[in-house]
């Protein structure tokens, strides 16, 4: 892979594209992940992959290039957001909370859609966390918070996910 990144930042496009292609699955999920429109989510992943081979040449480690790509794709993700007015799906109280879990169970939703209906903030730790297997200090990195504050919304978003196997069991 470092071979890859450093032929990339040459400017070689068949190196850009398998390095890509190592993350393609991963960043499509997290994007699916915090933009719920199909076209929304496919042009921030587009914008994504553009923004990243026009500066490539700019990243410094092969080790961290995972981290920034996807620290550019959550940007792109929340520009488009807040650039078409479109709000996510956050749940704003216990009782819409609820009513939204009956729903997931009444459609047998399967673990990555209770994640889904989380809240923004704690459903991007979650994803990056246990899908994209990424540290700690990755996703502080990545969402530009406190490492303490990535332990305190995955605590949340555990929490809320126990009380959702709790009322589904």
């Amino acid at each position: 892979m470092e071979q890859e990144f450093i032929n990339a930042q040459r400017g070689n496009r068949e190196s850009f594209i398998q390095l890509y292609r190592r993350l393609e699955i991963e960043l499509y999920g997290l994007a699916k992940c915090i933009v719920s429109h199909d076209e929304d989510f496919m042009i921030a992943f587009q914008n994504t992959i553009l923004q990243v081979y026009t500066i490539i040449n700019t990243f410094r480690e092969p080790e961290h290039f995972k981290t920034q790509v996807i620290r550019i794709l959550i940007d792109e993700c929340n520009q488009l957001m807040h650039g078409r007015g479109t709000t996510d799906a956050i749940v704003e109280s216990r009782n819409d909370f609820k009513e939204t879990i009956h729903v997931a169970s009444v459609q047998r939703l399967n673990l990555r859609d209770a994640v889904n209906q989380l809240e923004k903030d704690f459903r991007i730790v979650i994803h990056l966390f246990y899908f994209q297997n990424c540290s700690i200090k990755q996703i502080a990195y990545v969402l530009h918070i406190e490492e303490a504050e990535v332990k305190i919304r995955l605590r949340k978003a555990r929490e809320r996910l126990a009380e959702w196997i709790n009322e589904n069991n």
